[in-house]
């Protein structure tokens, strides 16, 4: 019995060396595991909508300003990947009446010609907002920059619309950033 057990081992050994000298030379194949794909979610910024009443040449106006992401326009990028949308602000001014005295949709563009290359290409309108009726204009602050509500990254501008409706831009030289 000793025998077969001695003969089994044997057969058992010659199999496991007869398996390992087994090799496809030269047929070795190195693969890599394949990366996974994250598939960021664009995101958008909160919209807003912001309506207050003001005194301005010897009566009241109500002035609505209301920031909603865009879709169709170029997304904007906060600098580490994450896309967004941008989006666009329309500034309503109300007469005491209720009439329209004026109203605008802003987008980025509009900000072209006062915003850095980098802040323009990647970056989204963040925002208008009334500031003050000052002599024969209401003021606006705006801004462009980083659409990450955590980033202080942005370019301020002034906004002014005239008692007849034109608007100027500038940048914000009066900023404290």
């Amino acid at each position: 019995m000793n025998r077969w057990i001695g003969c089994a081992m044997l057969a058992s050994l010659c199999c496991l060396v007869g398996a390992c000298g087994k090799k496809d030379q030269g047929k070795d194949i190195m693969t890599t595991a394949p990366k996974k794909v994250e598939h960021k979610v664009t995101q958008k910024m909160d919209s807003y909508a912001h309506s207050q009443s003001v005194e301005w040449l010897g009566s009241t106006y109500t002035v609505m300003t209301n920031r909603e992401p865009d879709m169709s326009l170029p997304l904007a990028d906060d600098g580490y990947g994450g896309k967004y949308y941008d989006n666009t602000v329309k500034v309503r001014i109300l007469r005491k009446d209720g009439t329209e005295f004026f109203s605008r949709t802003f987008k980025k563009s509009d900000f072209k010609a006062y915003v850095p290359d980098s802040f323009f290409k990647d970056g989204a309108l963040t925002g208008i907002v009334f500031d003050k009726a000052e002599g024969d204009c209401l003021s606006f602050a705006a801004s462009v920059g980083s659409p990450d509500k955590m980033s202080d990254e942005y370019v301020p501008l002034r906004l002014s619309v005239s008692r007849l409706g034109k608007v100027t831009i500038s940048q914000d030289s009066d900023s404290e950033e």
